[in-house]
């Protein structure tokens, strides 16, 4: 801040006193100028650096989302291959036991957001553009309904492998036995489905706002993106 000294003269006519208001006035306007201009500088040099930090996080879950996705694709046909089996019908007497392929491990790496979160809860949104708050809202609400639906495909997860463990290697299944496996395949398949498509999606709109584009209502083929919770 800048302090405003008055003249150190008396003043003894209504000019002088004018004078000595108007000395005052401008003093107090050029100081008031001065904050403001600084505080806009730092604000912009704030915002920039924010943005900065949000893009180069999205760059680099790009990266994790295309692993994810490939982690994805692998076990889906792996699914596809254990269902195959089950139409193999082994012509040998007795039947050779059931032994379907190996179901792999799946690696989902969550996306991070920890530059939006510190953005967000600290208050500084207010000073970046809305157009890029918009997005990373947008992107975070499809990051979350990915990891939301990625708990429930790793709890159908669970039941299936429970189901493999049952029967594999067993030499006879009847049908019963077989189309409980189907149901459990094809659940399996219909969550991670799901959760490719939202990873997908999670991909496209980080790289969107990389290209300094606006995320509107029909960006995506499927879209089912949500208006974030205020």
């Amino acid at each position: 801040m800048l302090d405003v000294l008055a003249p150190h003269e008396s003043i003894h006519t209504w000019k002088g006193f004018v004078i000595h208001i108007a000395t005052i006035t401008i003093g107090l306007l050029i100081a008031i100028g001065l904050e403001q201009t600084i505080e806009y500088l730092h604000h912009r040099q704030q915002a920039a650096a924010i943005s900065g930090k949000l893009k180069a996080e999205s760059y680099e879950n790009i990266v994790v989302v295309r692993s994810d996705i490939e982690s994805c694709d692998q076990t889906l046909a792996a699914i596809k291959a254990i269902g195959d089996s089950l139409d193999h019908k082994p012509k040998a007497s007795p039947a050779a036991p059931w032994m379907p392929p190996v179901l792999p491990e799946i690696r989902i790496y969550k996306p991070s957001d920890a530059e939006w979160l510190i953005a967000r809860d600290s208050a500084l949104l207010q000073i970046l553009p809305s157009a890029l708050v918009a997005n990373y809202w947008k992107i975070e609400v499809t990051r979350e309904h990915a990891s939301i639906l990625n708990l429930d495909a790793s709890r159908s997860r669970v039941k299936l492998n429970a189901l493999l463990g049952v029967y594999a290697g067993q030499s006879a299944l009847n049908s019963t036995d077989a189309l409980a496996i189907r149901l459990a395949l094809r659940e399996y398949a219909e969550y991670l489905d799901q959760v490719k498509l939202l990873l997908q999606h999670v991909a496209e709109l980080n790289q969107i706002t990389l290209d300094n584009k606006v995320i509107s209502s029909g960006t995506l083929s499927g879209d089912i993106l949500m208006e974030p919770g205020r």
